[in-house]
């Protein structure tokens, strides 16, 4: 399991995001999961309790504070969980609730991701994304993540995965 400290953003047109270390909070671990439901047909929702376990994980959480003092609520946003290896980091999920999509989270937790191959020294970091997903796409494109190839019946038969790294050996 990899650590994360916090990195919090705000700005006055939006209530505060911060980015916290999910392995640091399990309680982190129900929201992830019921994002996870919510977002996912079941058979392609993954366990995300059972992948944290796994050596090299790191999940980071998007926290959002809504409302004004003194009556302010956090609510989880997304979450990116990620693998780091001796080489790459793989971000293996990117998910962000349905009602706080378009905010920039998605951005702000690819970043985190990004920011983490960094400071672990990895060679690249990579990710599979649907090939129906536009809006993902473009994240990726726009934060210089390049199309290295396609996985065909990546998530079930007939739906495909494009293939993306960001290559810092080249940067």
């Amino acid at each position: 399991m990899t650590s994360l400290q916090n990195h919090g953003i705000s700005d006055l047109s939006s209530p505060a995001i911060n980015l916290v270390d999910g392995l640091q909070d399990p309680s982190l671990l129900e929201g992830c999961a019921t994002i996870e439901r919510k977002c996912f047909a079941k058979h392609e929702a993954m366990d995300v309790a059972a992948e944290v376990r796994k050596r090299g994980t790191c999940l980071v959480c998007a926290l959002l504070t809504e409302g004004s003092p003194p009556v302010q609520q956090q609510q989880l946003a997304g979450y990116a969980l990620a693998q780091r290896n001796s080489l790459a980091l793989n971000v293996t999920k990117l998910v962000v609730a349905p009602q706080y999509r378009r905010r920039g989270i998605g951005r702000l937790l690819l970043r985190r991701c990004v920011e983490l191959a960094h400071t672990s020294h990895a060679q690249v970091c990579s990710l599979h994304v649907d090939v129906s997903n536009e809006p993902a796409k473009l994240l990726y494109l726009a934060e210089g993540f390049a199309a290295v190839g396609e996985r065909r019946d990546y998530y079930r038969t007939g739906r495909h995965a494009l293939s993306m790294e960001l290559n810092f050996n080249e940067n």
